[in-house]
């Protein structure tokens, strides 16, 4: 005669004598621990793509800063102009940079939430060459500027700037720059809270708010302005 196979009981019982699986707060434990994990993945995963934005726009600057020197070299020291040297035969560096970089150089970051502008890179206005007879400090050849690699050649341009392809910092020419009119021309939040800067001497660097303000208004800080003396 066959074995009969009992029926199998609908659970059975652990040995403390309480069913075996999850209980309500178990289950509840293990969906806020889900809940948790799946936060802290997003939060990281954000990180690591505003990081890898913020290393593109930086390799950006670097690619603008290879073709400044590039192009220094090949024009007795000259840094790039602007648009307004146009009636001296000079171009826009967005156009003489052209031939050290190819349809290489880049324009904009990818960061950068004003789609009607052509730039999200501008030059330091400081060192633009200056109308003849001036009798301010010419900053527009490396050789002229006393520490290239504490001077800003190229800053992110805040959403909404007007100055083309230049900033406006030559308003305070010789004189320390008020952090209030840095940050209308520079875009400190746009990698998060900071943004990148291209130094004369062709590193770049990336700087947050609290930094870029330690920078500036350090006593003989010559960041934005290298007519200044410690």
């Amino acid at each position: 005669m066959p074995a009969t196979i009992p029926p199998t009981p609908p659970f059975r019982l652990e040995g403390n004598g309480r069913p075996a699986g999850f209980t309500l707060v178990e289950l509840l434990v293990t969906i806020v621990i889900i809940a948790v994990l799946a936060t802290v993945t997003s939060v990281v995963a954000r990180q690591l793509i505003t990081r890898s934005q913020t290393m593109a726009c930086a390799n950006n600057l670097r690619v603008i800063g290879l073709a400044s020197l590039a192009y220094s070299q090949d024009h007795q020291s000259n840094l790039p102009a602007s648009s307004h040297q146009r009636r001296s035969g000079r171009k826009s560096w967005s156009v003489d940079l052209q031939a050290y970089a190819g349809d290489a150089l880049p324009l904009r970051c990818a960061q950068d939430t004003d789609p009607q502008r052509p730039y999200s890179y501008v030059i330091n206005d400081n060192l633009l060459p200056l109308p003849v007879g001036s009798p301010l400090p010419d900053f527009s050849k490396t050789h002229r500027i006393p520490e290239p690699s504490a001077t800003v050649l190229f800053i992110e341009a805040v959403d909404g700037h007007t100055g083309g392809d230049h900033a406006h910092f030559s308003n305070f020419r010789g004189a320390p720059i008020p952090w209030d009119s840095f940050r209308r021309e520079v875009a400190m939040d746009r990698h998060g809270s900071s943004a990148n800067f291209l130094f004369v001497d062709g590193h770049v660097e990336t700087l947050n708010a609290e930094s870029a303000k330690a920078r500036l208004t350090k006593p003989g800080s010559q960041f934005i302005e290298p007519a200044i003396r410690p």
